[in-house]
């Protein structure tokens, strides 16, 4: 008997394209599908995004019912079946690029410029920006302008080769268009955009970048304000009384005078006395003037060094590389800052622009953040100071992030 069910469970999934009996009823009302439908009018379909959105769903839906684009209709069962792949279990980055490329396209000449290609990617990504933000209104976006310029470094050589350092740098961000798709089309529970957090690093645009990044941040609940420099107070300590202890992951923000934006994210945010401490799980990352992504490569332990007490160490915050180079550095006066293009512990990239021929690379802070992005469940563990330097761990007590 359940042999039974399960087989006419699968009849009636492939029937129904992979929707829920329920997903697919509402779909066809939406779509006007009625018994004897063979095509479905573009008209109805995008009818149920934003005015701002249609633009960009035109050619998907051409692309899903695999029509050519400027088609006004789709047949259904070629429509039906695409939706069910994209809802239930994504679309790729190839595949978004394809949505306004022909596959001769694919074949391209190592170094030759593809602006065809360049201009797939920007729409590509904009369409991905819409879907993410389309519960917002058009007024409170400031547009994918600058999630577009932040990957004017990505190959441009072939599709596959665009496509494959998007799915290395931007993963999740595709999975926008499948929860646009299923929320607008379906009425099913979609990605809620977590609320703009109150910062003057990240924007729209830029949030949602790196956001992008890794599941962890994509599907991370609303980040908390650990240490804002222009709220809290400029100063290492300050930094030290909103973050030190954070029980989960944290990301440390950096924006300089020239508006270049990067930082790094880390699993643990404790004093180890001149020490590195950390997981593979920290990485760093930039976020303007472009996109770079520098996962760990290797288990040498040196992923993250915060020290406040021990005076013969260096005192401050870093990333990767050993004492005195590391590969992200901000010092506890936060004047002496700096980054290295490589180290032994995380991918090579330059998280600011070049500076020549230097090793090191300084820069000012004109802005500082940290952001716990662990959790509502997630609090700090009381600090007792000690003398006026440092910090000491006492009793874990979630949900305690803001009482400063």
């Amino acid at each position: 008997m359940g042999q039974g069910t399960s087989v006419e469970a699968e009849v009636a999934r492939r029937e129904t394209y992979g929707f829920s009996h329920e997903e697919y009823a509402e779909l066809q009302k939406r779509l006007a599908v009625t018994p004897s439908t063979q095509r479905v009018e573009l008209a109805d379909f995008v009818r149920w995004f934003p005015v701002h959105l249609r633009s960009f769903v035109q050619p998907l839906f051409c692309y899903l019912g695999k029509e050519r684009v400027g088609e006004g209709s789709a047949a259904w069962s070629a429509l039906a079946q695409g939706l069910g792949r994209v809802v239930k279990s994504g679309v790729t980055w190839k595949e978004l690029l394809q949505v306004w490329t022909e596959p001769a396209e694919e074949v391209r000449s190592p170094g030759v410029a593809a602006p065809e290609l360049e201009l797939c990617l920007e729409l590509a990504v904009s369409l991905c920006y819409w879907c993410a933000v389309f519960k917002r209104e058009a007024e409170e976006s400031t547009g994918p302008s600058r999630l577009v310029a932040a990957l004017r470094n990505a190959p441009m050589d072939s599709l596959s080769s665009l496509s494959s350092w998007l799915e290395g740098h931007l993963p999740m961000l595709p999975k926008a268009v499948a929860s646009c798709l299923a929320q607008s089309l379906t009425g099913s529970a979609g990605i809620e955009p977590p609320p703009l957090p109150e910062s003057r690093i990240l924007e729209v645009g830029t949030s949602l970048l790196l956001r992008s990044c890794t599941a962890r941040l994509w599907e991370s609940e609303a980040w908390q304000p650990l240490y804002r420099d222009w709220c809290d107070g400029r100063s290492f300590n300050a930094l030290l009384k909103g973050a030190l202890f954070y029980d989960g992951p944290a990301l440390l923000l950096l924006q300089t005078p020239e508006g270049h934006v990067l930082g790094g994210l880390s699993t643990v945010w404790s004093d180890n006395n001149g020490k590195f401490a950390g997981s593979t799980e920290c990485w760093l990352f930039a976020l303007q003037p472009s996109l770079a992504v520098c996962k760990s490569t290797s288990s040498s332990g040196n992923y993250f060094y915060l020290n406040s007490r021990n005076k013969y160490a260096p005192r401050g915050v870093g990333f990767g590389g050993q004492q005195n180079f590391f590969r992200l550095w901000v010092d506890a006066d936060l004047e002496e800052c700096y980054v290295l293009e490589s180290d032994a512990t995380y991918s090579s990239g330059w998280l600011l622009p070049s500076a020549g021929d230097r090793l090191q690379t300084p820069f000012q802070v004109a802005v500082l953040e940290v952001w716990g992005c662990g959790g509502p469940e997630v609090g700090l563990t009381a600090v007792v100071p000690v003398k006026d330097w440092g910090w000491m761990g006492c009793v874990s007590m979630p949900g305690t992030v803001d009482e400063r």
